[in-house]
């Protein structure tokens, strides 16, 4: 099948979440050049030309009139953010596909869903009037599904320190009923992982960090295996100096740099919410994390 051209080059943002990636992709798709799903995707997934009013929301005369009416409030609400848009992912997977939940292992895109999911992104690529699709992801990589819808694609590795990430999890809304009691996520994980998780499911520390350290592994080995075009980026690096970082992404992506970015940069006030382990957990339960990440955790009870 030959290459949609608006879809040459996509740019993929992953990590396990609560890592950095919202940071670096809203920066990033900041940029003129870049199409991304955003929450009307979210909200109708198969209604493909609410993108055009992304021309007409971002215009200024537009935007003076919405705020003259709806306030600053009304005027974020109605522009359009990059999302994750998983409902978006479930319309245009296939059936047996639980996109938003799987690890997606060596399983590839059928010719079919194919031919869908790039109609439906070069349409929105059009739509927003731009020229190159990004989007984020999290969770697990979903490798080798993505490689085979999009095999020249960028891919931006975004990673943060280990216990921070299970910490903020942990403190989340949408993990109270997803992962602090089971395990999220699906499809890798062996009989014996089913039981200890089973078993320990009244710890959501340890239930947590396992799920956090197999996404971060399995990752790395996706990567490993497939040999991927991709730019590694720790959070704890990136604050440091974002600017800098974000043109080395947009180097890397074959991008321009943009004032586009550097402007939506200019309005955040990043700093490192980071702090040491001992302020996240007590000692008994970073030695339960360090049980995960030292893979002695079957000798946790």
């Amino acid at each position: 099948m030959a290459r949609a051209k608006n879809l040459h080059k996509p740019i993929i943002v992953f990590g396990t979440g609560r890592s950095g990636t919202t940071l670096v992709s809203n920066i990033l798709f900041r940029h003129t050049k870049i199409a991304f799903p955003s929450q009307y995707q979210e909200y109708f997934p198969r209604i493909n030309h609410l993108n055009s009013l992304r021309n007409v929301i971002d215009n200024k005369n537009v935007k003076r009139i919405i705020r003259s009416i709806a306030g600053k409030t009304g005027v974020k609400k109605m522009q359009f953010h990059p999302v994750e848009a998983y409902k978006m992912w479930d319309y245009l997977s296939a059936n047996e596909i639980d996109f938003s939940r799987d690890f997606l292992l060596n399983t590839e895109a059928s010719e079919t869903e194919k031919a869908f999911i790039q109609k439906y992104f070069l349409k929105l690529v059009k739509r927003q009037r731009k020229e190159r699709l990004g989007f984020k992801i999290t969770g697990p990589l979903r490798l080798q599904y993505l490689m085979s819808i999009f095999p020249d694609a960028y891919y931006i590795h975004v990673t943060r320190d280990p216990i921070p990430t299970i910490h903020s999890f942990l403190k989340v809304k949408f993990w109270e009923d997803q992962g602090k009691k089971r395990l999220w996520w699906k499809g890798a994980y062996s009989e014996i992982e089913l039981e200890w998780a089973d078993r320990n499911k009244n710890n959501p520390i340890l239930i947590t960090a396992f799920q956090i350290k197999r996404l971060m592994d399995t990752a790395d080995d996706e990567i490993k295996n497939n040999q991927i075009n991709y730019y590694a980026i720790d959070y704890e690096t990136f604050i440091n100096n974002p600017k800098k970082k974000i043109n080395e992404i947009l180097d890397y992506v074959c991008l321009g740099h943009d004032a586009s970015c550097y402007s939506y940069l200019n309005e955040l006030q990043i700093r490192n919410i980071n702090r040491i382990h001992k302020d996240y957990f007590n000692d008994h339960e970073l030695d339960l994390i360090n049980s995960v990440f030292n893979k002695e955790i079957f000798k946790v009870n």
